[in-house]
C-alpha cells in the first residue's frame, strides 16, 4: 500500500443513518459520519499508516458535517536534547520526518497539519512509536515530558486551536 499512486478505493456502508467511508490505498482511512439530513451531522476520521493524507482530503470534504474528531497516527517524533541528548544528536527533525515518510508513517507535526487543513475540532495521536514511550513519566519539567511535547508539536502545526490527546 505504501508509496502507491493509485486513487483511493472507497467503500460506503450505511446503518441507521450512520455512514462509513473507507479508503485503503495509498493509506488506511475511515470516515464515519451521520446523514446529511441531520441538522449538524458529526464526522469522525480515523487514519493509520498514513504518510500522505492528500488523497483522503476529497473524501473528508465530500461527506456532510464538520470533522469532530481526527484520530491520526504519529509513529515518530524528534526528541530534543532536554529529553534525550544522544537521540537528538543522531536523529535531527529532518531525518525523523524523512524516515517516517519512507516507512509510510507520520509525525505529530504532520498530524497537526492535517487536523488544521481539515478543520478538525479535536485530534488524538495514536500508533505512537516506541522511541516516544521509553522515557519515565510523569516528568516534573513539562518541556521534558514526551506526551506534552508530542501534543505541543501537533497543536502548533494545526494552528494552535486544536485539542490534542494521546
Amino acid at each position: 500500500m505504501r508509496g502507491s499512486t493509485c486513487p483511493p478505493r472507497s467503500v460506503t456502508l450505511c446503518s441507521h443513518g450512520v455512514y462509513l467511508d473507507a479508503a485503503t490505498d495509498p493509506c488506511v482511512g475511515y470516515i464515519i459520519h451521520e446523514a446529511a439530513s441531520i441538522a449538524a451531522p458529526r464526522k469522525l476520521a480515523i487514519l493509520g499508516d498514513t504518510s500522505d493524507t492528500s488523497q483522503l482530503t476529497p473524501l473528508v470534504r465530500s461527506t456532510p458535517g464538520r470533522l469532530s474528531l481526527l484520530v491520526h497516527e504519529a509513529t515518530d517524533a524528534y526528541m530534543p536534547p532536554e529529553i534525550d541528548a544522544r537521540l537528538a544528536s543522531r536523529r535531527p527533525p529532518e531525518l525523523v520526518a524523512s524516515k517516517a515518510l519512507e516507512r509510510g508513517h507520520s509525525t505529530p507535526v504532520q498530524a497537526g497539519t492535517c487536523a488544521g487543513k481539515w478543520g478538525a475540532r479535536q485530534l488524538i495521536l495514536n500508533h505512537i512509536g516506541s522511541r516516544c514511550v521509553l522515557f519515565p513519566r510523569p516528568m516534573t519539567n513539562p518541556d521534558a515530558d514526551v506526551d506534552f511535547r508530542l501534543r505541543r508539536l501537533a497543536r502548533a502545526a494545526g494552528g494552535g486551536s486544536r485539542r490534542c490527546a494521546r
